[in-house]
């Protein structure tokens, strides 16, 4: 125990559990937190205006897998952030929000630039907190990065009042937060190979968050093993590698019309990490809701995820990156009946992903896209917002790594700028 501020314990909290930079906004309700981020070795990016901000936390968390920071002020500062909060939900990626807060003695009174924000959050974030007890900083930040961490992803909003900032406390030292990996059933994952044995025209999807670039690995060399034909989620393009023969295309805004119809044909989905929602499903024609025609295996780190959108007839509870590493341990069959089923969907969208040569208009985005993918590494990382221009990104240029596409899955303008200076900080090496 010590005495130190509450700006300090904030500080400290974030240190302890291995925060390498935070995006910002100043203001005047938490300038004792950007006192004690002076002698810290934490990186303040400050920006210009909260939504970029915010979004790029969102992006920090979508290519880590570990919680993006984001500080604004009260008010103006927290409606600002909003935008970049809804995506780190609709997107399930762990992100912080801290906010100031007025102080609180004058709570209650709608003082200057008061906020309710556990009604205003309430329906976004996973979770909404005051702390307005500052010996409880360690405590309740670090149990904020647990949540925003945990089961599905998403944001957290952290609540700061002013004067609690400057309060001299007692408090113990923080301790980081505990991941949490949920892994699938050994039983579950004995039936799920001999469903796979017995169907016909299985087919994969994959997406969601939760990998990283060992399991995307783990699970890209399975599917070959099985010649499973594997699709993506809308703008999840990096969770497999393009050039893999299994790859048979992206199932988002206008997909192949012969991957939709051969999705609708399956008999056996295996949906990993994702939710499958309106986009990815187009509007719920691909896979019925809530009675797929298809046998559908879901796999899901949320337990109330699973059954959501979609009975599934087996339920897998357990993280993409925890499934995708027992998944490699299965025994493959031989000789699978759909193999020759899934070159002729790789011939197919190999046809469909070919940029076409010419466009309406002056610029001719076919061969620019083609450059694109000459001309950059495999480490580049391609960042954009929402628009018909993204089309072009999504249909025809491919994607190799894990890490290399940030992308706002809720359809988010505005988003590729903020997104490519967080990416550059994190990553300053690569394109």
């Amino acid at each position: 125990m010590a005495e130190r501020s509450g700006g300090r314990l904030i500080v400290e909290a974030l240190e302890a559990n291995g925060v390498e930079r935070i995006y910002s906004v100043p203001g005047e309700s938490y300038l004792a937190v950007l006192d004690a981020l002076h002698d810290s070795p934490i990186r303040n990016i400050v920006c210009r205006q909260e939504g970029g901000a915010a979004m790029m936390a969102d992006c920090e968390g979508r290519l880590t897998g570990k919680p993006g920071i984001c500080f604004v002020t009260r008010g103006p500062g927290a409606t600002n952030a909003a935008h970049g909060l809804h995506i780190a939900r609709q997107d399930s990626n762990p992100m912080i929000l801290f906010v100031g807060q007025n102080a609180r003695h004058v709570r209650e009174r709608e003082g200057f630039q008061e906020m309710d924000y556990r009604a205003f959050f309430g329906s976004v974030a996973k979770w909404v907190v005051e702390i307005d007890n500052a010996a409880r900083i360690p405590e309740l930040v670090t149990r904020a990065f647990a949540v925003a961490s945990s089961g599905r992803p998403g944001p957290v909003v952290v609540a700061l009042p002013e004067d609690m900032l400057t309060e001299i406390v007692d408090a113990p030292a923080a301790q980081p937060f505990t991941p949490v990996e949920t892994a699938p059933d050994p039983a579950a994952m004995a039936r799920l190979g001999d469903m796979l044995r017995d169907a016909r025209r299985p087919f994969v999807i994959l997406g969601g968050s939760r990998w990283s670039a060992g399991s995307v690995a783990a699970f890209g060399e399975a599917a070959g093993r099985w010649k499973l034909p594997v699709g993506v989620e809308f703008r999840r393009q990096m969770l497999f590698d393009h050039a893999h023969p299994s790859y048979v295309g992206d199932i988002g805004i206008g997909p192949n019309p012969a991957l939709a119809k051969r999705l609708k044909d399956a008999d056996l989905v295996l949906l990993v990490g994702g939710r499958f929602g309106e986009v990815p499903s187009s509007d719920y024609t691909l896979m019925d809701s809530p009675y797929p025609k298809q046998t559908l295996v879901h796999v899901h780190p949320d337990p109330e995820e699973l059954g959501r959108v979609y009975r599934p007839d087996l339920a897998i509870n357990a993280s993409a990156h925890a499934f995708a590493l027992a998944f490699a341990q299965l025994n493959a069959p031989g000789a699978p009946v759909w193999a020759d089923d899934t070159a002729a969907l790789r011939a197919a969208r190999d046809k469909w992903a070919t940029p076409p040569e010419t466009s309406p208009g002056d610029v001719a985005m076919g061969p620019i896209i083609r450059h694109l993918a000459e001309t950059l590494g495999e480490d580049a990382i391609v960042c954009n917002g929402a628009g018909n221009y993204a089309t072009w990104v999504h249909r025809f240029y491919p994607f190799r790594r894990f890490a290399t596409q940030a992308a706002p899955t809720n359809g988010s303008m505005g988003y590729g700028t903020p997104a490519a200076v967080a990416a550059k900080a994190m990553f300053p090496g690569a394109t």
